[in-house]
Formats: structure tokens, C-alpha cells, sequence
């Protein structure tokens, strides 16, 4: 749908649309499209994407275009697991929202910000700042991508050890999925709760079958970055197991077809245990 839009996209004509829609429309197709592209497992081509939107809002000199596609570069960033280009764009979010009044994308520079803190260590302070962006977004009445935000902060709570707290978010977060059917979240929110329950110590085939299912959700989705997280974590734990020719199955099929972002903390993170595994066996 974002291609198609694009196909249509003429800016001399369309981008007088920000003044009913609040946004330059082919800013609007790019982003969306670089968000979709990095969840269906093409992360080098969500950046180009992401790149193409950032020069066009530049172009277009609407402000509030300009902080959607700083948002979603900080997006596609975070989820290839890259901190400090993440970082740097939320924190130009962070003050573009302030000094333009934007809060609702003030709110999610800050939940950007805290993933970062937590993927560099300071998972206790990250997570502080999550719930604190998620419960601003839900205060203003934001409802669009409420799964994405408590499956966020569900990962950092993991990160944290903040297990009781983790598994609440991921509740939450999939009855949200249920109740408003927006599921682009769902494997990743079923992976983390198998985690979480790894971490409380709860038996590893309820971990097991999360793992399953959040397989089963990515496939149907054709969701490869949440597939190879979901595999990644049930190979892990089949190796943990003592059974390395199902840590095996779960990863080579994923990683024989995987043609881009390979050099991205997800693939390099798969790839390794794959190659422990087979060692393993050796």
C-alpha cells in the first residue's frame, strides 16, 4: 500500500494535503513503508526508506513531517538494534517536539530514549523512562501502536529484571492485540513472555510453547525480524536443554535465506549460536 501510494505521490500537488492530514502524504508512505519493511526482515532497505523520507520532509519544510520521519528513523533503527543511531534520533525528536509542540512524539522520543539506556546497561533507568512515555501516550488518549509500546516495555523490564512488572506489560499488551486487533506486535509481545518466564524460573516447557507461538505468529505475518527473534530464543533454549540438533532446525533455514542486515546484532547473535550448536554436535 505505501509503494502504491508512492506510485501516485506527486509533491508539487500533494503536499498542500498537510493542511487537512497534518502530514506530507509520501512522507507519511515512506515511513509506514520503512516500519513494515523492517519488521518483514529487509532492514537495509527500511533504511534507504527511512532516508528517502527524512530528505523529503527536509525538502517539503513542514515541521511536523520532519519530526514523524525523525521518529520512524529512530524506529527503524532500534529495531536493526542500532543504539546510537537510534539514540541520536530520539534525542532530535526529543527537542524538535519540544521546541515545535508535538507531545504525542515527545512521548515517544523519551520511550526511544529509555530502550537506549537500557540496551547500554542501565535497564533500571531505561525502564522508568518506558512506563513513563507509555502511561503519557495512554493519559492523551493515544491508542495507535499501544501494543508496540508495552512490548517495548516489556523488553526493557526483562532487561531490568523486572520480571512481575514484564509479564503485567505483556498481558496487557496482547489483550490490547485481541481487543483492537493491531497484531504487527504480537509474536515479538509472545517471545518476551516466554522470556520472562525463563527469568522467574517458571517450568521451560510454558517458555517452550511461548516460543512456538510466537513462531507460528511471525510465519502466518510473514514477520522475519520477529521470526528470527522467536527461532533465536527457541534455539537457545534447546541448546540450554542439551539439544542441539533442534537449536540446529530452529535457525539454518532462517539464516540460509536472510539477505540482508547481517551484520545486525539479531542475525550476528543468530549466526553464533548456530555455530555453537553444530560444534556442539561435532
Amino acid at each position: 500500500h505505501c509503494d502504491a501510494g508512492m506510485a501516485l505521490y506527486a509533491p508539487a500537488r500533494h503536499h498542500a494535503h498537510v493542511a487537512q492530514y497534518w502530514m506530507d502524504p509520501g512522507v507519511g508512505c515512506l515511513c509506514y513503508g520503512a516500519w513494515a519493511l523492517a519488521c518483514l526482515g529487509q532492514p537495509d532497505r527500511a533504511v534507504q526508506r527511512v532516508a528517502q523520507a527524512l530528505a523529503l520532509a527536509r525538502e517539503a519544510g513542514h515541521d511536523f513531517s520532519l519530526a514523524y520521519a525523525v521518529f520512524f528513523a529512530a524506529v527503524v533503527h532500534h529495531l536493526r538494534r542500532e543504539a546510537e543511531p537510534a539514540r541520536g534520533h530520539a534525542q532530535a525528536l526529543l527537542d524538535l517536539s519540544r521546541d515545535k509542540g508535538f507531545p504525542a512524539l515527545q512521548a515517544w522520543a523519551t520511550l526511544l530514549l529509555g530502550c537506549a539506556l537500557a540496551h547500554d546497561g542501565r535497564a533500571s533507568e531505561g525502564s522508568a523512562l518506558v512506563r513513563q512515555a507509555h502511561h503519557a501516550t495512554h493519559a492523551a488518549g493515544a491508542r495507535v501502536s499501544r501494543s508496540a509500546s508495552l512490548a517495548e516495555l516489556a523488553s526493557v523490564c526483562l532487561r531490568a529484571g523486572q520480571t512481575g512488572q514484564g509479564l503485567a506489560a505483556v498481558d496487557e499488551g496482547l489483550a490490547f492485540v485481541v481487543h483492537s486487533d493491531e497484531r504487527f506486535y504480537e509474536a515479538e509481545l509472545l517471545r518476551v513472555r516466554g522470556e520472562l518466564r525463563l527469568q522467574a524460573g517458571a517450568p521451560e516447557a510454558a517458555a517452550l510453547d511461548n516460543f512456538r507461538q510466537a513462531l507460528a505468529v511471525a510465519r502466518q505475518q510473514q514477520g522475519r525480524l520477529w521470526e528470527l527473534r522467536a527461532a533465536t530464543s527457541l534455539a537457545r533454549l534447546r541448546q540450554r536443554q542439551g539439544q542441539p540438533a533442534l537449536a540446529i532446525s530452529a535457525l539454518r533455514e532462517l539464516l540460509q535465506v536472510r539477505t540482508e542486515g547481517l551484520q545486525t546484532p539479531d542475525v550476528v547473535e543468530a549466526r553464533a549460536l548456530f555455530d555453537r550448536a553444530v560444534g556442539s554436535q561435532a
